[in-house]
């Protein structure tokens, strides 16, 4: 999945019309315990990682809907050590009202009140698109760097933009 989210991406930089931000919408009505655990992994820290450092996209807003409780409860644990602009951009929703008064139903898709085509008929223009560029993304994973990178000096922030450490823990 993470793969098809930054073979997205990655197409969005070649539009016509050059895309700036985002806004993301992740349903989790239908995840699993399986799905949650993913997030945590080494794969999801390093994509993200790549995500905040590399892409030109810059994601201007996250919203999450029919988060499971277990999640809201792990999110309200790690939301103080958020780095200030990620927690402004981070938002969790228990319904779709929210979302049509403030992106407007315009932006939507039907499926969460919007006046767009479903997510499934977007999905499947989506997958027409990636197998149109398969050769692209084939060609796409031979490319190397050459040389050494360049060491990055930044003060320390981990994978997930949390800064600092869990010595002192600040919970309102």
């Amino acid at each position: 999945m993470l793969q098809v989210f930054e073979h997205t991406d990655d197409l969005l930089l070649t539009c016509q019309f050059p895309v700036s931000s985002i806004i993301m919408i992740f349903d989790c009505n239908q995840a699993t315990a399986k799905h949650i655990g993913k997030l945590f992994n080494t794969s999801f820290k390093h994509s993200f990682s790549l995500l905040r450092d590399a892409y030109a996209i810059r994601i201007s807003q996250l919203h999450v809907l029919n988060c499971p409780p277990m999640v809201e409860k792990l999110i309200s644990v790690v939301r103080p050590l958020m780095h200030e602009k990620v927690k402004k951009r981070f938002a969790i929703h228990r319904d779709t009202d929210w979302l049509v008064k403030n992106l407007h139903a315009k932006v939507l898709p039907s499926d969460y009140g919007g006046n767009l085509e479903s997510v499934r008929d977007y999905m499947g223009m989506w997958k027409e698109i990636m197998m149109e560029n398969s050769d692209w993304f084939r060609a796409q994973e031979n490319v190397k760097i050459v040389g050494t990178p360049p060491k990055k000096i930044e003060r320390f922030i981990n994978n997930i933009g949390i800064e600092g450490s869990f010595r002192q823990l600040n919970i309102d």
